[in-house]
């Protein structure tokens, strides 16, 4: 192995434990490989990409920068996962309801306001 190399097996070839460009293969290692949705080499969570290889997202467990997560408020439905949340009159009744987007099973839920508060 040369300075700065991590691992050096002698070929080209990806995958089989040493990278081409001579870094250990897996997660963390900058190259995106088989199984992995990122990969940028660094411990970094809140960048886009996750130490897992993952892409940050609403709903994947770590609240990243401009993300206010919710969980399912106690007592009402409000599916998978809910990432964000708006008021407004969406059933035209004249009381406000509460609209809940939910990352983990793709749905937007209608909590209709019942003008009790």
């Amino acid at each position: 192995m040369d300075l700065g190399e991590q691992c050096d097996d002698g070929n080209l070839v990806s995958g089989d434990g040493c990278d081409a460009n001579c870094t250990r293969t897996g997660c963390g290692n900058g190259i995106v490989s088989a199984g992995e949705a990122c990969d940028d080499g660094n411990t970094f969570d809140s960048d886009g990409c996750t130490t897992a290889c993952t892409i940050t997202h609403c709903g994947n467990g770590i609240v990243e920068p401009g993300e206010i997560c919710y969980g399912p408020y106690a007592g009402h439905q409000s599916g998978k996962g809910a990432c964000d949340v708006a008021t407004g009159d969406f059933d035209s009744d004249g009381l406000p309801d509460v609209a809940v987007s939910n990352n983990l099973d793709d749905s937007i839920v209608i909590l209709r306001g019942q003008g009790s508060g």
